[in-house]
């Protein structure tokens, strides 16, 4: 029973909301995996552009567009569900006209190709 009549404390709560509570560890774990993905879609998406000549914008030349531009294009691609495709795809092609169909950055990258160097 807790000190308290009707106030929850950590040990008088049931199991089941104890379950469903995130500790702080967990979250970490997941911060992590996110971060894997974002890296991991990074890389796809770099060999994207290299498998269809595309260039991708310079960052560190202090361009925020371009910068915002390259950030909004790699969180589209780390929410995408087509990640094995898409590696699937890069992974039979060497060259590449255009990005595959279902590619969520498809036409940004189509552009970059025709951006002056």
């Amino acid at each position: 029973m807790p000190p308290w009549p009707g106030v929850k404390t950590p040990w008088s709560c049931r199991r089941s909301d104890r379950a469903r509570r995130r500790t702080p560890a967990a979250e970490g774990v997941e911060t992590l995996g996110l971060f894997k993905r974002i890296d991991e879609n990074a890389q796809l998406m770099d060999r994207m552009a290299a498998t269809i000549g595309a260039r991708t914008p310079v960052l560190a030349n202090g361009n925020l567009a371009a910068a915002s531009a390259y950030r909004a294009a790699l969180m589209s691609c780390a929410m995408c569900n087509r990640t094995q495709e898409c590696r699937h795809f890069l992974n039979s092609h060497t060259q590449a006209d255009h990005p595959p169909a279902y590619c969520r950055n498809g036409t940004w990258l189509d552009g970059l190709k025709r951006e002056p160097a």
